[in-house]
């Protein structure tokens, strides 16, 4: 009696978009305040915020109950019914609707501070018969795990280099040059767009040379910041350390480079690609008003990451820049001659 012990059913997008089924014991003061006999445990429905709200009522225990949130759209926002074996037990109109949140679907046996007055005293379980998920004709389509939802809307912007010996008038060169339908950044050069960036889907084809292990060298595209020092989000292609190749989740074999994803707040993730031609993508969108990036090589996404950047907090500018013979991040000895980065397009749609 009184363990912290909660089953719960529950959709979540977020620590502010959250709507519970929690069934519970309660502390003392609960049970007291709702009358709940000894054959019967404490149920809530409620909203974690937009807005906040917690009914809680007695059902009895041992027993199997139908639980249904039924979610339909109001205006735009989400009119939320919480139902127990067919009977309405709260109704209420939310503050957001599909556009502003979408949830994952989960049950769960928790120890929560709130719904009993001490620790689980002993072992606590659920049993769970189904989980039912049943659209309406206007309901977003369910998103496989591990894919985004649809992109928002935006503008696209292009570049195909095919201009030999032009750089295009909205990029700043330092040693780079056009030639052959390519942009091509040698050693310790870069591209930098002239324009303020944000949220937006950026995406380039990268030539990937063949480059010993260890060699200094770092080739790709960077959203970084201009207003404050190490906040970015990176894509580069890079031989790595052993170390670097060691801390790989998928293995490198001998002789495949790797795709260095990074931003300061995640770390550094990186896969193994072959060298020759990858297409490479960051993602960045704004989730609860802080940006969010995947990072996507020829289709597939390998990483996705939420940070607590924010517009408000940083400004960003984009750059292609070829690294070579610096610091220890970019590897553990110099390069052993000059490589080139080899581009054959980059395309910046910028949402709205």
């Amino acid at each position: 009696m009184n363990d912290r012990a909660s089953i719960g059913a529950f959709v979540y997008f977020d620590d502010g978009h959250e709507l519970d089924f929690e069934i519970c014991s309660g502390t003392a003061v609960d049970r007291g305040t709702y009358n709940v006999k000894s054959d019967e445990v404490l149920c809530l429905v409620s909203s974690q915020a937009n807005p906040f709200f917690t009914d809680k009522f007695a059902i009895k225990s041992n027993a199997w109950y139908t639980l249904v949130l039924d979610l339909k759209l109001e205006n735009g926002k989400y009119l939320a019914e919480w139902l127990i074996n067919d009977k309405s037990v709260k109704k209420q109109l939310l503050n957001f609707g599909e556009k502003e949140a979408y949830f994952r679907a989960l049950c769960s046996v928790e120890n929560l501070p709130g719904m009993g007055d001490h620790p689980a005293t002993r072992e606590n379980y659920a049993l769970f018969d189904y989980l039912e998920y049943a659209p309406y004709d206007y309901s977003m389509k369910p998103i496989p795990e591990g894919q985004l939802p649809p992109e928002p809307e935006g503008v696209t912007t292009r570049w195909d280099f095919n201009e030999d010996g032009v750089i295009p008038t909205e990029w700043n060169n330092a040693g780079g040059s056009i030639s052959g339908g390519f942009l091509h950044l040698p050693n310790s050069t870069n591209l930098g767009y002239k324009k303020a960036v944000g949220a937006g889907k950026y995406t380039w084809e990268i030539d990937v040379p063949s480059i010993g292990i260890g060699e200094k060298w770092l080739g790709g595209g960077n959203i970084s910041a201009t207003n404050a020092e190490e906040r970015s989000f990176s894509m580069f292609v890079f031989p790595g350390t052993q170390n670097d190749r060691a801390a790989c989740q998928i293995p490198p074999s001998p002789g495949q480079m790797l795709v260095r994803c990074y931003t300061e707040s995640l770390g550094v993730y990186s896969v193994p690609v072959d060298p020759g031609k990858h297409t490479l993508t960051i993602d960045l969108r704004l989730k609860d008003g802080m940006y969010s990036a995947a990072w996507i090589i020829d289709g597939d996404i390998v990483k996705i990451f939420d940070t607590w950047y924010t517009p408000a907090l940083f400004q960003f500018g984009f750059s292609f820049t070829t690294f070579a013979n610096g610091g220890g991040w970019q590897g553990d000895k110099e390069t052993q001659g000059v490589y080139t980065a080899k581009y054959d397009y980059f395309e910046y749609k910028e949402y709205e």
